[in-house]
């Protein structure tokens, strides 16, 4: 049944599901312990901040070429690992945060006066087109149109025949529309 749960939660992770194909790897662990399966675990969490390298990475580990896997999936973590903590260090020397991390930041903040306080210290990167439609979204909410226009424009390329594009753009043209009335 272990086994079960281990096939389960690698269709899932190659789905991009990493949260569900957590959920099914700790299972097959619960019923069946190995190291193999803790290294999807943790491989699992590290998918989060970076999916394809880790989605590439995974790929290699069920190349029939490869006798020993389980030592072939620890390197692979090992290597994302690394990668993290360089982007990490990259992050700290150019004053930018990861959209994550300014998301984290407002629990506890107001969005209007937390993006004014790093404006023009602090950059913001943005990983996935999600996080972009959520940041351009709360800049047009709280009164940043502009800059949400800017985002927008400068990642439009990368998103053409998204409908959230329109959706934005029009959200831009009413706000706009009423602060003329």
């Amino acid at each position: 049944m272990g086994q079960n749960y281990k096939d389960i939660a690698i269709k899932l992770f190659k789905q991009g599901k990493f949260e569900l194909a957590k959920m099914s790897f700790n299972i097959a662990y619960n019923r069946s312990p190995s190291d193999e399966i803790l290294a999807f675990i943790e491989l699992c969490d590290t998918a989060k901040d970076n999916p394809s390298d880790t989605l590439s990475l995974f790929e290699i580990y069920f190349d029939p070429a490869q006798k020993d896997n389980t030592q072939t999936i620890l390197e692979i973590i090992e290597l994302i690992q690394n990668a993290n903590d360089e982007s990490a260090i990259m992050l700290e020397s150019q004053n930018a945060i990861t959209y994550a991390d300014f998301k984290n930041l407002l629990n506890d903040n107001d969005f209007k006066e937390l993006f004014e306080s790093i404006l023009f210290s602090t950059k913001i990167i943005i990983t996935h087109k999600d996080e972009l439609f959520d940041l351009v979204n709360s800049l047009v909410d709280n009164g940043f149109s502009d800059i949400g226009l800017k985002y927008l424009e400068s990642s439009v390329k990368m998103f053409m025949g998204d409908e959230r594009v329109a959706m934005v753009l029009q959200k831009i043209r009413d706000k706009d529309e009423n602060s003329l009335k």
